[in-house]
């Protein structure tokens, strides 16, 4: 099996946007104190309108990391971060654009996704 958590394939030049963003993204909750919702296997952080979400998204990332481990043979031994984002305006900043719906950052453990009314969090 390959440990995922030794991989290295980020490219750098991606990299360094995608922290100065996810630093914005913090300053931009912190008007709104994000929430938490923890199990033993992932954190989710969330905005209070998104509970439901945040839920749901714990609640399935069980079985998403066993089909990762089965169809790619991979070992994840971490425990992610899902950071919820409300506004789709705030998340297209992050990402760079309207067509990105998640993006995640590996060495951070972290996974972000938006969360508008029109977008289905599974």
């Amino acid at each position: 099996m390959i440990d995922i958590t030794s991989m290295q394939f980020v490219n750098k030049t991606i990299l360094f946007p995608l922290l100065v963003t996810f630093s914005v993204l913090l300053r931009s909750l912190s008007a709104e104190e994000p929430r938490t919702f923890e199990t033993e296997e992932v954190r989710v952080l969330y905005e209070e309108p998104l509970r439901v979400g945040a839920e749901e998204a714990a609640n399935i990332y069980p079985a998403i990391k066993r089909d990762l481990e089965e169809i790619f043979q991979w070992h994840i031994n971490v425990r992610p971060t899902i950071l919820l984002i409300r506004r789709s305006e705030t998340f297209q900043r992050m990402a760079g654009s309207k067509m990105i719906v998640a993006f995640a950052l590996p060495q951070k453990n972290l996974v972000v996704k938006v969360c508008s009314p029109f977008i289905k969090l599974s």
